[in-house]
């Protein structure tokens, strides 16, 4: 266990502690020691992990667009408060404001024109 007692998994170059071996393995062959090998295609900020909708979950989810918060104006549902706030407050009746650098493809979130610069304009 580490200092806190809460990561049995640590690592034995950092001390960096992890719940799960997984988590050390993948700190151990990507992170530790290592430069980051990633940069954002917006702002070219170096990051150690690709970005993306790739946010593994092994907990099942409900299907995107259902759930017990529905917008009153456009009637779109969500899983939580929070994220209906958000759709309050910055895409109901908006027009995206974000714009692609390398097309005239607009967005209403940042990180949706990084997904699409990844997917659409690979370096």
């Amino acid at each position: 266990m580490s200092a806190a007692g809460l990561s049995p998994f640590t690592c034995p170059n950092c001390g960096k502690g992890y719940s799960y071996k997984g988590n050390l393995n993948r700190h151990i062959r990507v992170e530790c020691g290592k430069e980051p090998q990633q940069s954002c295609p917006i702002c070219f900020k170096m990051f150690k992990h690709k970005t993306g909708d790739a946010a593994s979950s092994s907990a099942p989810r409900a299907p995107r667009g259902s759930g017990p918060f529905r917008c009153l104006r456009c009637f779109k549902e969500y899983r939580s408060k929070g994220s209906l706030q958000r759709h309050v407050k910055i895409e109901c009746g908006k027009k995206p404001g974000v714009p692609c650098p390398y097309c005239d493809t607009m967005f209403k979130h940042k990180s949706s024109v990084i997904t699409h610069i990844v997917r659409k304009h690979p370096f």
